[in-house]
């Protein structure tokens, strides 16, 4: 998953769920990934932790993708 904020320069993290799931601050555009969410830093980081529907924020790619994370990742 890529993560991008809009209203801060440059704040961009890449996302990888896996064994262990890491994030990690994204230094180039990402090549291709399969979500990518946008929206203020308060929101993604709301969001993230599933105290702000999706719908708040803009998704693109495959959208499933971020269904599937907010199931599997409970706070």
């Amino acid at each position: 998953m890529h993560l991008r904020a809009t209203d801060v320069p440059g704040a961009d993290w890449t996302a990888v769920l896996g064994d262990p799931a890491r994030a990690e601050r994204a230094t180039a555009p990402p090549t291709a990934p399969d979500c990518v969410y946008e929206g203020t830093a308060r929101d993604l980081y709301l969001a993230l932790w599933n105290r702000l529907p999706l719908s708040d924020l803009a998704l693109s790619g495959e959208v499933s993708v971020a269904h599937r994370r907010r199931e599997v990742f409970r706070p």
